[in-house]
C-alpha cells in the first residue's frame, strides 16, 4: 500500500508536468510557427486582412448588440 501511495505522488507530479509540455509542443509551437509564416507573407499594410471578421461573425455581433440594447432598455423601464 505504501508503494502505491509513493507511486501516485510521483505519477501525479509527472502528469502535471506533462500537460504544459503537451500544450506547448502540440498547440502553441505549431500555432506560432504558422502565424510567423503568415506574417512573413503579408506586408505591414495588410493587417486588416489577417484580422477581418467574417460576414457571419459581423451579423452575429450585431444580433448580440441588439439583444443587449433591448435588455438594457427593458431594465431601464423596469427601474421606473
Amino acid at each position: 500500500m505504501m508503494a502505491a501511495s509513493a507511486y501516485l505522488k510521483v505519477a501525479k507530479k509527472r502528469f502535471i508536468d506533462e500537460i504544459p509540455m503537451i500544450l506547448r509542443f502540440q498547440f502553441l509551437d505549431p500555432l506560432l510557427k504558422s502565424l510567423k509564416s503568415v506574417r512573413m507573407q503579408k506586408s505591414d499594410a495588410e493587417p486588416e486582412i489577417l484580422f477581418k471578421s467574417s460576414d457571419r461573425e459581423v451579423n452575429h455581433r450585431k444580433s448580440l448588440e441588439e439583444q443587449i440594447g433591448s435588455c438594457s432598455s427593458s431594465d431601464r423601464e423596469a427601474s421606473w
